[in-house]
C-alpha cells in the first residue's frame, strides 16, 4: 500500500515553531476595538505583537503560517496568546486596574490614549506598549500543556532597563489539589486571628 501526499503538504511549515519564553517585550498594538465581554461588561480588545528583539513578528508569523495552511485563510484569527482581553470596570463598577495599567503604560510610551474624556481606540493601532509575559498551564480536551500568555503592562521604557519581574508559572490547580490543601487547615477556633 503506498500514501497519496496530502493536497497542503506543500505548504505546512516545518522546523521553525519557537516557544515565547516568559518575560517583558517592547510590543506593537495591531489593533484595538471596543468590544463587550459575554455578560455585557464594556471591553477593549487588543491584539499585539513584538517588534523589538530576537521574538520580533512573533506572533505575526504565526497568524501567516496558520493562514497559509488553512482552507479558508479569512477565517484564521489572530493567536490567543497575542490577544488581550480587558475589561473597563471591575465587580463593583469602578476602574479595572488591568484597565489602568494598560492605559498608564501607554501614556508613559508616549501614545496619547485619551481625547478629553473619550478613550481614542483608533490612535492605539501602531502604538508601541510594554507587555510582561508568563507561562500558565492549561488543558484542552484532557491534555495538559503550558503556553505564555501577556500577564501585565508596563512602559517601553521598563522592559528595555529589564526594571520588572517575570511572574511565576501558573499551574493548573485541579480539584484534587484543592481540596488537599483544604484538608491542611485544622486550626481551632481560637487560634484564627479575625
Amino acid at each position: 500500500m503506498a500514501f497519496k501526499k496530502p493536497n497542503d503538504y506543500d505548504s505546512v511549515r516545518v522546523g521553525d515553531y519557537r516557544i515565547l519564553p516568559a518575560g517583558g517585550y517592547v510590543c506593537r498594538i495591531m489593533k484595538a476595538e471596543e468590544t463587550k465581554s459575554g455578560t455585557g461588561k464594556e471591553m477593549l480588545k487588543v491584539a499585539f505583537d513584538i517588534c523589538d528583539g530576537e521574538y520580533t513578528g512573533y506572533f505575526m508569523d504565526q497568524f501567516n503560517g496558520r493562514k497559509a495552511a488553512a482552507e479558508n485563510p479569512k477565517e484564521v484569527k489572530w493567536p490567543f496568546s497575542g490577544t488581550k482581553w480587558i475589561l473597563l470596570f471591575n465587580n463593583e463598577g469602578k476602574t479595572n486596574r488591568d484597565f489602568k495599567s494598560f492605559c498608564t503604560a501607554l501614556e508613559d510610551s508616549g501614545t496619547e490614549v485619551w481625547r478629553g474624556d473619550v478613550l481614542d481606540v483608533k490612535n492605539l493601532k501602531d502604538a508601541q506598549i510594554g507587555i510582561i509575559f508568563r507561562r500558565e498551564e492549561h488543558e484542552y480536551m484532557n491534555v495538559t500543556s503550558w503556553r505564555t500568555v501577556p500577564f501585565g503592562f508596563r512602559s517601553v521604557k521598563t522592559i528595555e532597563s529589564g526594571a520588572f519581574n517575570v511572574p511565576e508559572d501558573k499551574p493548573i490547580v485541579k480539584a484534587a489539589d484543592f481540596a488537599a490543601a483544604l484538608d491542611t487547615f485544622s486550626a481551632a477556633e481560637d487560634d484564627i486571628p479575625f
